[in-house]
């Protein structure tokens, strides 16, 4: 299936196409938080890098062991960062999120040539038409990371050789998953690269046992680091998912959100043409791998009810059949009439009216999104992230005003509030207190000290600690705790 389809465009059309691709590629230069729980993430690494035997959050340590548990991975990435730059602040999970997505995008380009010969441009360009994937690098979250991971394990299977490659893919494969539980939906493509290997059989068998010792070593190697194991991690996961809104429709939106329309075409010309070649070659094993498993994952993947969730895995996928679609369409464009070059002229049409079409059917699903109008995407990004960092500027400006070696009481109406602002109190030096000095019997807030000055910190948005409560009732309680 690996032949490699020739492309030479127009210099002008390349140009201009990878002009577009940058300008809607331009929102993932400043990724912003998406919401409370990568601030959590940020604010658990942060303090663990100066002082990491004071606890979390004594009010809520379910919450805490919750997001540590399930993306230990990017923790421990953080707390790199600021074991180097102290004062990196958001700007140590922004550099990973761009790393991770150029990470991604150079894997799924490199296996999309392994696998289908498909154009390294084309393959960028498929990536690119997929709104989902450049997206997920709008705003932190530990999706991207994950996949950057998982496929750099895939790449490093399907493209290198020796036992080393082997003991690195698999080691790569357990720390997408650290980062990430659903990563594990990458292992079935990861069997397949490895049956699609030329080696012989016992070659291939030697490459899987080293993937998995190179996997479990580094899942056992977390669990003495941390305390815990990947057992309790998917435990406590499994807990979470009780309050996840899976409505048939919002299922159906992440789907059609992170697809789009303007490149589902080209998709489905370019699976169709893999099956067909595959199935000259009886390569049932490719098929599986290549066409059925990809497509029985976009229908009943359980829980994916935000659009970053575990697509990001299948973007070598989306290269390579979107990719050879658009080789396709482009093919028979320029060929003389007939019934394929009607259908590449209409298929292009469409692409590009959806892309020039005003945005429409817009949602506000991690960041906004439309279903038409891709043109203009960046530049509603780039106002949803202006607004996300006038949010966390006045955090920053709001705990400055505390520092004033006195008791400051807050109350927090929104779960994002208190976790943008409990990140901003520890990065200028406030700490977590189990409860107010000479008050020990008052539990009902969070407590932050710095010298003299001290933050009661009242929280009453927390549904994730009573779930079957809707806000104004858990308010009350929250608040009731606090003051009576």
């Amino acid at each position: 299936m690996n032949a490699r389809l020739r492309w030479s465009p127009p210099a002008a059309l390349a140009c201009l196409g990878l002009v577009l691709c940058f300008w809607l590629l331009a929102p993932a230069l400043n990724a912003v938080h998406l919401e409370g729980f990568t601030a959590q993430t940020q604010s658990i690494a942060y303090l663990k890098s100066i002082a990491p035997s004071v606890e979390h959050d004594p009010y809520l340590p379910r919450v805490t062991q919750y997001i540590a548990q399930t993306r230990i991975g990017v923790v421990d990435l953080l707390y790199a960062v600021y074991r180097v730059f102290p004062n990196a602040s958001d700007d140590a999970f922004r550099g990973i999120v761009l790393a991770s997505f150029v990470a991604v995008l150079i894997s799924a380009v490199l296996l999309a040539r392994r696998w289908g010969g498909t154009h390294p441009l084309l393959a960028f360009f498929a990536l690119i038409l997929t709104p989902g994937i450049p997206e997920t690098a709008f705003f932190f979250n530990d999706n991207i990371v994950s996949a950057a991971f998982a496929l750099v394990g895939l790449a490093l299977v399907s493209l290198a050789s020796g036992h080393w490659a082997s003991l690195l893919s698999g080691a790569c494969v357990a720390v997408a998953i650290l980062c990430r539980l659903d990563a594990i939906f990458v292992l079935p493509i990861m069997l397949g690269a490895v049956l699609q290997c030329p080696e012989r059989r016992t070659r291939r068998l030697v490459t899987l046992v080293l993937m998995f010792l190179g996997a479990v070593s580094t899942v056992a190697a977390s669990a003495v680091v941390h305390g815990f194991s990947l057992v309790d991690s998917f435990s406590i996961a499994t807990q979470g998912l009780a309050s996840i809104n899976n409505s048939p429709v919002r299922l159906i939106s992440t789907r059609l959100l992170f697809f789009g329309v303007a490149g589902t075409p080209f998709l489905l010309i370019g699976g169709w043409l893999a099956y067909r070649r595959l199935k000259e070659r009886r390569a049932y094993a490719g098929i599986a791998t290549f066409i059925a498993y990809p497509l029985l994952l976009i229908a009943l993947a359980p829980n994916v009810t935000e659009i970053r969730y575990v697509f990001p895995l299948i973007a070598p996928l989306v290269a390579m059949h979107g990719g050879n679609g658009l080789h396709w369409v482009y093919t028979h464009l320029r060929t003389s009439a007939g019934a394929r070059t009607w259908m590449a002229r209409g298929v292009a049409a469409f692409a590009l009216l959806v892309m020039l079409a005003p945005p429409t059917f817009l949602r506000m699903m991690d960041g906004p999104r439309s279903v038409l109008g891709r043109l203009w995407s960046p530049a509603m990004w780039m106002r949803w992230q202006e607004g996300i960092d006038e949010s966390l500027q006045r955090a920053r400006e709001l705990a400055a005003l505390m520092d004033n070696d006195r008791q400051t009481t807050l109350l927090a109406t929104h779960y994002n509030d208190e976790f943008y602002l409990r990140l901003r109190l520890m990065e200028i030096g406030f700490l977590p207190a189990r409860g107010l000095a000479g008050h020990p019997e008052c539990r009902g807030f969070s407590v932050f000290t710095k010298g003299r000055s001290t933050v009661v910190h009242i929280r009453s948005h927390p549904n994730y600690a009573k779930a079957p409560l809707i806000h104004p009732y858990n308010a009350a309680l929250q608040l009731t705790s606090a003051f009576v």
